[in-house]
Order: structure tokens, then sequence, then C-alpha cells
């Protein structure tokens, strides 16, 4: 199965560097190359398990989480496929805009 590894930090405060890339390249099976999203804020990394399981991703996913240590970054590992969305939903209380 073809997944991908989002990791994700506040772009007011970014902690993403090519240290931490390293760290996760480095406990990901078969790590394509990293695709910065936005410089030193999120960060793809595709990579690829045969028949992955739920368990399979949830290893990976705290392998991750075990490498990030204590810094501020979110994880998110998903399927490439379909993983593009087409509608986009939030509540406005203060998770797109900073005042209210």
């Amino acid at each position: 199965m073809s997944l991908v590894a989002t990791l994700i930090c506040n772009p007011a405060n970014p902690a993403l560097d090519s240290t931490i890339v390293d760290g996760a390249l480095a406990v990901i099976p078969s790590p394509g190359t990293a695709q910065w999203l936005f410089d030193e804020v999120a960060v793809d990394i595709p990579f690829h398990i045969p028949d992955a399981s739920r368990d399979d991703i949830r290893a990976v996913e705290a392998r991750l989480q075990q490498a990030r240590g204590d810094f501020p970054i979110d994880i998110v590992v998903q399927p490439v496929v379909a993983r593009r969305k087409k509608l986009f939903l939030a509540d406005m209380d203060s998770t797109m805009i900073g005042q209210e």
C-alpha cells in the first residue's frame, strides 16, 4: 500500500528542519523523497508497505512520534489513494482566523 506521512507544525513557531525530516526518514520503511509543502512547517514523506494493515500504519505512526520527541509537531499517516479532498470544513472559532 502506498502511504504518506505528513509532519505539520504551527507556522507561528516553525519546528521542522532537515534534522527532523532525516530522523523521520530513518524510521519509515522504504521512504521516498520528502516533499516540503511549506518550508519548516509541513512536509510529506511517501513510503510503501506491501499489504499494509491498520496495525502496520499505527506502528509507523508510533515510531514517528517517538522520533519526534518533544517537538511540537503533528503526524498524520494515511493512504495516498483518495488523499486529496474536495471539500474543507472548519468551525471558525479561531480555527482559521486569529480574531473572532
